[in-house]
């Protein structure tokens, strides 16, 4: 019976720290929480590549949103200042190009990070190759086309 609740436990923790499952799981706050969100953000962006072509980019793009909003609020907790602008504007860039806001929070995002070219197109690029290089370490190949 120990042992049934014990692999219970154990599964309900897994995936709450699982990038699929939607909600967030925040431990105590703090520099916890910020590096549990900072290794977040990595899967979620890996996710958001969408290498197999058959993910949802939506939840991908919310749940990478949401994460970038907990180490927000970890690191004014953890009195850290890590620079969340350009993760923040490669979110708003990947909604752009789905057709769900406009390029112009990304850009100003990008502004605000000390970039000096935050176009469209140079924010695509960067998409684009950091989507290769996702996909080429998680599948051994590239993202379809």
């Amino acid at each position: 019976m120990g042992f049934a609740i014990g692999v219970g436990t154990w599964a309900s923790m897994s995936a709450s720290y699982s990038p699929v499952a939607g909600e967030i799981y925040v431990t105590t706050g703090g520099f916890d929480s910020l590096f549990e969100a900072m290794a977040r953000l990595g899967a979620d962006e890996t996710i958001a590549s969408n290498c197999d072509g058959k993910g949802d980019l939506k939840f991908a793009l919310d749940n990478e949103a949401q994460t970038i909003r907990v180490l927000q609020d970890s690191a004014r907790t953890a009195r850290l200042a890590p620079s969340l602008e350009v993760a923040s504007a490669r979110v708003s860039a990947r909604n752009a190009v789905a057709g769900r806001q406009t390029d112009r929070e990304a850009e100003r995002l990008l502004r605000s990070a000390g970039w000096r070219n935050t176009s469209e197109s140079h924010m695509r690029e960067i998409i684009e190759a950091l989507d290769q290089d996702h996909c080429a370490g998680t599948s051994g190949g590239s993202r379809p086309e």
